[in-house]
């Protein structure tokens, strides 16, 4: 069985023990039965007993995990999957959309691709000038393939920081 290093447990999430899992890869969270913990070293195995989605976030319940002292405990530790339960890599397809800023309009295309540790980054050039935006759901307003855009909401003060003279 191969083992993917898929993500970590940003937070604890209610009184029953639930888990925050943040990922950096795709799958389909109803085929997920087991994931494993980096627990010193090793990896041990959970069982998920129920997962729901609460706004962008995979919320997980694990067995033997029934109180918020309990998820503390894995709190930013990272998270494994199995191989195949990893959905292939469509991240790269981004280069190359172009990106609607909600109050900017066209921002440009996506020139590159990075990751910074905590989530994907999109480079593009603007007035001459390079802009990264972090792939975070809450800014993603849509992604459509067909077109090839991606409509996105910037936090206030994000893109300006970039385009202010030095």
């Amino acid at each position: 069985m191969n083992l993917l290093e898929s993500g970590y447990f940003s937070r604890s999430h209610g009184t029953k023990g639930q888990l925050v899992l943040k990922t950096s890869v795709s799958f389909e969270p109803e085929e997920l039965k087991v994931l494993f913990v980096d627990l010193a070293g090793s990896k041990a195995p959970y069982f998920v007993e129920d997962f729901k989605l609460a706004a962008s976030d995979l919320v997980l319940s694990l067995e033997g995990i029934d109180s918020p002292e309990k998820a503390k405990t894995l709190v930013n530790k990272k998270v494994f999957l199995e191989e195949s339960l990893v959905l292939p890599e469509t991240e790269q397809e981004l280069i190359g959309y172009t990106v609607y800023e909600a109050l900017k309009g066209v921002l440009g295309e996506v020139k590159d691709l990075s990751e910074n540790g905590a989530q994907q980054l999109l480079h593009l050039n603007y007035e001459g000038k390079e802009i990264i935006l972090p792939m975070v759901e809450d800014f993603i307003e849509a992604i459509d393939h067909e077109k090839k855009e991606i409509r996105y909401r910037a936090p206030e003060g994000l893109i300006e920081l970039y385009l202010e003279e030095e």
